[in-house]
Formats: structure tokens, C-alpha cells, sequence
């Protein structure tokens, strides 16, 4: 990790951190590209590196429900 400014950048760069004005934590990708988000900073750097690079070993994803352009009906 290394610190700059008002960022930290970990993984050779792959990720940036960085507090934003609502008082959370907003990673993104060396391209800008907003990863994720939180009000803890090492649970948006999990989630960041778990975009970039998938789940850790052991842990499934399954996906229960896709819809397009619809609002789920209560």
C-alpha cells in the first residue's frame, strides 16, 4: 500500500481508495472506474479486490433472480 494525497493505492495499483465527502469509502479500478463502496475501509478494499479478481477459493456465487428494466412487484 502506498499513501498519496487523500488516496491509498494498493496492489501495485490496481485498486485506489479514497474517503469521500458523504464520510464512506470509494474504491476504483488504475482506469477510474468506480468499484465499489462503504463506511468501512477494509471491507471496500475485500469487495474491490473481489471485482477485479472473483470470489475467494471455497466461496460460491449464485445468481437468483436477473430482470431487465422491470421493478420487482411486492
Amino acid at each position: 500500500m502506498t499513501s498519496e494525497l487523500d488516496f491509498e493505492v494498493y496492489d501495485d495499483g490496481e485498486i485506489s481508495i479514497f474517503p469521500t465527502l458523504a464520510g464512506t469509502w470509494e474504491a476504483k479500478d488504475r482506469d477510474g472506474k468506480g468499484l465499489c463502496s462503504g463506511p468501512v475501509k477494509d471491507d471496500v478494499l475485500f469487495w474491490a479486490r473481489n471485482h477485479l479478481h472473483g470470489p475467494l477459493p471455497g466461496v460460491s456465487t449464485y445468481v437468483t433472480s436477473i430482470r431487465f428494466n422491470s421493478v420487482p412487484k411486492l
